[in-house]
């Protein structure tokens, strides 16, 4: 019984990869379309909207890092980087704490990628 379970195992990945590389392109698409619509959300008036946007957005981290190769990729890639570090300075500390949290996971998944941006346009204000 324990190989008739796992030869049908097999099987099942065997018939399921050509499928799931197929979809490969649709699905890239359709997180390019969610990363593109969590964005505005970073600057919501309500606290819980913006905190949740980052820390979705954080979760989506592998997918804005690996698409960041081509110029559309890597536009999304430094708008959610200036998002984050906008947000870093917001006025909760809920928004600045999963902004925190959003911006180490986004770093550790950029790595070596992160070295080479200016951040020149950033600018961190302090509030008197």
């Amino acid at each position: 019984m324990l190989e008739l379970s796992s030869t049908l195992s097999s099987h099942v990945q065997f018939l399921l990869q050509p499928l799931t590389e197929a979809n490969a392109d649709s699905v890239f698409r359709e997180l390019c379309q969610i990363v593109a619509s969590l964005i505005p959300h970073l600057d919501h008036k309500f606290t819980l909207i913006r905190s949740t946007s980052c820390r979705t957005l954080s979760q989506f981290s592998k997918y804005i890092v690996q698409d960041s190769g081509n110029k559309k990729g890597y536009e999304q890639f430094d708008m959610v980087l200036t998002a984050f570090l906008q947000r870093i300075s917001d006025t909760n500390k809920l928004v600045q704490g999963a902004t925190c949290s959003a911006l180490a996971i986004l770093e550790e998944e950029a790595a070596e990628k992160l070295a080479p941006i200016k951040l020149g346009s950033f600018t961190y204000t302090t509030k008197s």
